[in-house]
């Protein structure tokens, strides 16, 4: 390979590494771990005021001067994180995680009657009863493929009976997306295998030259090669290459893992994570298991938004949520890949009849097998006066589009519209970026936007973490669902919606999107969301406390 084609291979190796989402669940935030000791408890950038601070926060600071100033207190509300594992033992969330009182711990039995054995803290999904847990699953077009290919394979719509039309409308759209994201996932391994193979070898050519394998520019600098070998001078502009793009060996490891598990688990047809719950089916409702945090090392996204809702205000470590009385839910559905929408569904409806007033789910997927079971359980939430609050996803996409929709998503035929919140991503810019770059959007796919970069939260291990992405959003908008409902429980979960909606900052100008050829364009960022605004804690206090007193 000459010099010129492998210097293109290795900035497409680091552009894959360090932009592209990996695992399509866990993409939705990208970390950096700190060391925990530096942690001070100060306000976040998005705690501040637009007005005041020049940057666009949630006015947050100026809420809670409100609530002291009026020396109200405020009650807890239990709030469902329907995610991965959470740390329930992490420093800054431990005091903050809901307990079910009514169960006695460990003791095998069913104590408060709720089809849940020892759901002391939570439940997950996606474990069986002997304590086992799924990390990896299919995507759903995985799963869509696999059902119906054998049906639907080779035929047309004008040979479809009636009753199957929007089965097969459904596998073809899956099967396009499975082909095309198979071919791309054996392409993108193969590719990073030949780089790691040539970058060893060339390590391995060059050991006289590195004795103690220090590869660095430095080094590389300070040597003399014969630069009449081809070979050797092949090797050596392939380690520099390397030194220059700052592409590691761990990177290349790491990336190849990645696209070895689409290969091995994401895409594949014969993998099925479900046998490990062999309870699993339709009609049943109580498989899986009380362990809500036995893999967070492999399964932490459910720890990073649980922290910018409800890290711990009051004591000296770590970081601030939002609403010190917040108690979080852990129900267990995402692993690495796609979520099963029965799980949803029952996640759903044990966080309304355990009593949670706000459900935070920070997921999405573009197609979806059992939709109805999800929507009917949104509609038990609505019936229940639950808030259902979700983020868009990360993709830079026109949620109108019919292309582009993704799930859970609203539904025009049920009321639980009213109750569903979804999340767009923004900036602290008071400009055209504070649209975030990755985030999804449309005038009637998305409620409003909230901050979701920059972010500080809490990481596995009492550590904590710099992140972004419409995850972060999400749990910003719960937590002062949460604040409202905390300080004026006589609002119902349609009129907090209400009041977040029409309670957000406006931002009169126009916002930068890229397309997906690229080139960039500017709308209006009142066009990208039905409220067109971003969210704002103050505001929304201040309708609440008018709202609530009106209906003394």
């Amino acid at each position: 390979m000459n010099e010129t084609l492998f210097s293109k291979e290795l900035r497409i190796l680091f552009f894959y590494f360090v932009i592209l989402t990996p695992f399509k669940f866990n993409a939705q935030v990208q970390s950096t771990k700190n060391d925990s000791s530096e942690n001070k408890k100060t306000d976040p950038w998005y705690f501040k005021d637009v007005t005041k601070d020049s940057v666009f926060g949630i006015s947050l600071t100026e809420a809670n001067q409100v609530l002291t100033q009026k020396k109200l207190k405020g009650r807890e509300i239990v709030i469902a994180v329907i995610d991965t594992e959470i740390d329930i033992n992490h420093e800054d969330l431990k005091d903050q995680i809901w307990h079910n009182h009514k169960e006695i711990p460990d003791n095998s039995m069913d104590d408060d009657d709720n089809g849940y054995i020892d759901d002391i803290d939570g439940w997950n999904f996606l474990g069986n009863t002997n304590g086992e847990n799924i990390i990896h699953s299919n995507f759903e077009i995985t799963r869509i493929v696999r059902k119906y290919q054998e049906k639907f394979e080779g035929l047309n719509i004008d040979q479809i009976k009636v009753p199957d039309t929007s089965n097969f409308k459904l596998y073809k759209k899956a099967k396009k997306a499975y082909d095309d994201q198979l071919k791309e996932a054996k392409f993108n391994y193969d590719y990073v295998k030949n780089i790691d193979l040539k970058y060893k070898t060339a390590r391995k050519e060059l050991t006289a030259y590195f004795p103690d394998n220090d590869f660095s520019k430095e080094h590389l600098d300070s040597i003399k090669i014969d630069t009449t070998d081809s070979n050797l001078k092949k090797h050596y502009l392939a380690v520099k290459q390397m030194i220059d793009y700052k592409v590691t060996q761990n990177q290349i490891d790491q990336t190849l893992s990645i696209y070895k598990n689409y290969l091995d688990f994401y895409l594949n047809l014969e993998y099925d994570e479900r046998i490990l719950l062999s309870e699993d089916n339709k009609k049943n409702s109580n498989y899986g298991n009380p362990n809500v945090s036995g893999n967070t090392d492999k399964l932490y996204h459910g720890t990073l938004v649980s922290g910018v809702l409800a890290a711990n205000r009051n004591n000296q470590l770590g970081i601030k949520g939002i609403y010190d009385k917040i108690r979080i839910m852990p129900l267990c559905i995402s692993s690495n890949g796609d979520e099963y929408d029965q799980d949803i569904a029952l996640a759903i409806r044990y966080a309304v009849d355990n009593g949670a007033k706000v459900i935070n789910m920070s997921s999405s997927k573009d197609v979806s097998m059992y939709k109805k079971m999800v929507y009917n359980a949104l509609q038990y939430a609505y019936e229940n006066d639950v808030l259902f609050v979700r983020s868009v996803g990360n993709d830079n996409l026109d949620l109108d589009q019919e292309q582009n929709r993704c799930y859970p998503e609203k539904n025009k035929n049920y009321d639980y519209n009213k109750i569903f919140i979804s999340v767009g991503g923004s900036t602290e810019g008071i400009n055209k970026s504070l649209k975030a770059s990755f985030s999804s959007y449309g005038k009637n796919s998305v409620d409003i936007f909230a901050p979701s970069v920059n972010i500080k939260t809490t990481s596995i291990n009492n550590e904590y973490t710099m992140d972004e992405g419409n995850s972060m959003a999400a749990p910003i908008v719960s937590g002062i669902a949460a604040l409202l409902w905390g300080y004026y429980p006589n609002l119902s979960a349609v009129e907090i919606k209400d009041i977040i909606m029409k309670s957000g900052r406006d931002y009169k100008n126009s916002v930068e999107i890229e397309q997906q050829d690229g080139t960039k364009i500017q709308i209006p960022f009142s066009e990208l969301s039905k409220s067109g605004k971003v969210v704002n804690a103050y505001n929304a206090l201040l309708l609440a406390d008018k709202l609530s007193k009106s209906k003394n």
